[in-house]
């Protein structure tokens, strides 16, 4: 069994058992459990991965998942996807936008025909998000953090709830 040897404060030479070696290894891997994965994530470009660090609670779910990530196969995906031909076709802004607000009678008949539709099944809404909560502490996709509104409902379900309303308005015409 070999041993590791060390100086103390008076020039002293003193042999380390294996023990304490693992131990002296522990505590120094451990002072910036980020080193490793920032030093990582910086050769490819995504240091900011780190910044915010995630809460401390979080912290080690999602080291364990930025070690997990396989960052040559990621940029070989975003460079193929961001490389690729545009669309075909003019893809333009619609111009013919008009606020409710800007309507006579603060849009009361175009409410009324959207009510309408509603009613007979012709109108579809669709929530986009994306992402999961971890830099939030929340292993749930972000829709469904808590926001911080005086009811403490995610995004998910106050538009959810949104929607269901106006169904029932629809249904009440």
């Amino acid at each position: 069994c070999s041993h590791n040897t060390t100086q103390n404060q008076v020039g002293a030479t003193r042999r380390l058992r294996p023990s304490t070696r693992r131990l002296r290894r522990t505590v120094m891997a451990s002072a910036d459990p980020f080193s490793a994965v920032r030093a990582r994530l910086a050769e490819h470009g995504q240091a900011h991965l780190l910044s915010p660090p995630p809460p401390a609670a979080a912290a080690e779910d999602y080291l364990r998942q930025l070690r997990g990530l396989d960052l040559p196969w990621l940029r070989r995906m975003f460079e193929s996807s961001t490389s690729a031909q545009p669309p075909a076709g003019d893809i333009t802004p619609f111009e013919d936008i008009t606020c409710v607000e800007e309507l006579p009678a603060g849009g009361a008949e175009a409410r009324s025909e959207g009510l309408r539709l509603i009613a007979e099944g012709k109108v579809a809404a669709l929530l986009l998000a994306g992402g999961s909560g971890t830099r939030l502490g929340s292993a749930a996709p972000k829709g469904c953090y808590d926001i911080g509104m005086p009811s403490h409902k995610s995004l998910f379900q106050y538009h959810a709830e949104r929607l269901l309303g106006a169904r029932r308005l629809a249904a009440e015409r």
